[in-house]
């Protein structure tokens, strides 16, 4: 089984770390990960191109979608942005496809991005089943450990199902998340699920 790892501007050190520790539980459960780089997107002109046609590929022989992506400031990355304006020229590309939003950001505005990506992917058609929200005052060696924990736990299991593993044999091998709501000073993270 496949996921693709949608990857917008994940150059910092921290997204690098993220990106490896999100193949390494991946692996962990025996799927196929294709990382994509939205960087290589030619700038959308309105139709369509050999580039997006390859990822849409992937993305049709995949069971879900993760999506990772820099926040500077509120907005979603601009290569995350011209991914959707591409996928505006694709109807019904991602219909039923299920989407994790993982965003992080140095200064501020994740959660909002996070929810503005998955609101994009259900109006076109796709399946949210949640964000995780990172912000850089947290500890780098927090977000790891909290992102390891919340790939697949009890509490975020759609993923998991939507890739067919069984979500019982998920919540034995992940530790219990952390009980922490609401975003405070000295919040690590931020947790939906819809």
């Amino acid at each position: 089984m496949k996921i693709v790892l949608l990857l917008a501007n994940c150059s910092h050190n921290v997204l690098y770390q993220m990106q490896e520790t999100i193949i390494n539980v991946l692996t962990e459960l025996e799927l196929e990960i294709k990382p994509v780089h939205l960087e290589t997107l030619p700038y959308f002109n309105g139709r369509t191109s050999l580039e997006m046609d390859n990822i849409l590929r992937d993305i049709s022989e995949s069971k879900g979608v993760i999506a990772l992506c820099n926040i500077h400031l509120i907005g979603m990355h601009s290569a995350m942005q011209t991914f959707f304006d591409y996928l505006s020229v694709y109807p019904d590309a991602i219909v039923g496809k299920s989407l994790l939003t993982i965003t992080y950001s140095d200064l501020w505005g994740e959660g909002e991005a996070a929810y503005q990506i998955s609101r994009g992917w259900k109006f076109l058609g796709g399946s949210d089943i949640g964000t995780i929200a990172f912000n850089s005052h947290s500890g780098v060696e927090e977000e790891i450990s909290v992102l390891e924990k919340q790939m697949f736990t009890s509490n975020n299991t759609d993923m998991a199902e939507a890739c067919c593993i069984d979500a019982a044999f998920v919540r034995s091998c992940v530790p219990k998340p952390l009980k922490k709501k609401g975003r405070k000073k000295n919040c690590l993270y931020t947790l939906t699920h819809r």
